[in-house]
């Protein structure tokens, strides 16, 4: 529950805090490199990613305890300013089992092999963005069959575009 309510709270920050900035970077940049806190490799994390287009990127990354790669794609209207931008995603996802031991887990390769499939808003002032999202993680290996392949996870996204 406190997950919950510390998303909530992420996302009307970013809903509240408002651009005085109308140009449209996003068409100018293509790279950007951010960090992920929660998120497909569990804890934290960093990430870089090209810009496709306005609506699609491509974005990899890794932390501590895992990495992940993937697209996500961005809801939006091509003629209003895309400060604000609905997505969702799919990356491949791998990260320490939670069953094992940090230290005994890496040694013994025990990882989770999963599709992360965030949905979230971005939110861009200038070359800066933050993006708060829930994801639904589908498991595909390393999983005990008697719990869920699915579970809900939350994440904060904050970067930078160049």
């Amino acid at each position: 529950m406190k997950y919950i309510k510390l998303m909530l709270a992420l996302i009307c920050l970013s809903l509240i805090s408002d651009s005085s900035a109308q140009n449209d970077s996003i068409q100018q940049n293509r790279v950007f490199v951010g960090a992920q806190f929660l998120g497909p490799a569990w804890f934290a994390s960093v990430s870089t990613g090209y810009i496709v287009n306005n609506r699609f990127h491509f974005e990899v990354g890794g932390g501590l305890v895992g990495y992940y790669g993937g697209f996500k794609y961005a809801f939006h209207n091509d003629k209003k300013p895309k400060h604000r931008d609905l997505y969702i995603g799919a990356l491949f996802a791998s990260a320490l089992n939670e069953r094992a031991g940090y230290d005994q887990g890496i040694l013994a390769g025990e990882m989770d092999y999963r599709i992360y499939v965030p949905i979230g808003l971005k939110k861009q002032t200038n070359n800066f963005y933050r993006a708060p999202e829930i994801a639904i993680n589908w498991f595909i290996t390393g999983r005990d069959r008697a719990n869920s392949d699915f579970s809900i996870f939350l994440g904060y996204q904050v970067g930078w575009l160049f």
